[in-house]
Parts: C-alpha cells; sequence; structure tokens
C-alpha cells in the first residue's frame, strides 16, 4: 500500500503529465494560455497547501512558490504560446 506522501505525489505527476500532452496537442492560443495559466497557479497552490500540511508554511516560502511558478508561466508561454 501506498504512503500518502507517494500518493499525493503520483496523482500530481499524473495531472502534470495529462496538462502537458493536452498542452502539445491544444491548437488554440487560448486554450494554451488557460492550460498553462492553470498549470502555474496549481503548482502555487499544491506548494502552498503542502507547507501547510506541513505546518511549515512562511512568507519565504510563498514568495519562493509564487516565483517558480511566475518562471514556469513564462517558459511554458513563450515555448507554446509565444512561437506561433
Amino acid at each position: 500500500m501506498l504512503d500518502k506522501r507517494t500518493a499525493e505525489y503520483t496523482i500530481l505527476a499524473i495531472i502534470l503529465v495529462s496538462l502537458i500532452v493536452a498542452l502539445s496537442l491544444a491548437t488554440s492560443q487560448i486554450v494554451k494560455f488557460g492550460l498553462i495559466l492553470l498549470l502555474s497557479s496549481g503548482y502555487l497552490l499544491y506548494g502552498i497547501l503542502h507547507h501547510y500540511e506541513e505546518k511549515n508554511l512562511n512568507s519565504r516560502i510563498v514568495f519562493e512558490y509564487f516565483a517558480v511558478s511566475f518562471l514556469i508561466f513564462i517558459i511554458l508561454y513563450s515555448f507554446f504560446v509565444g512561437t506561433t
């Protein structure tokens, strides 16, 4: 049986791969933008909720997740939307 953390990361990986595949197959720029926004926002929310649950959430961690989420958005947007 899987422990809680392994199950959590497995579900997260499945969602991540699904969104990347959907992003690769999408033809509409609006859909691509929405998927990228969903992916980067999901990363931000997951990180905050994870640290909240672990009881070690602080402003530095929130800022770090926000910064990485923003970078994810910029990189994916320039790769998938900005190239058309």
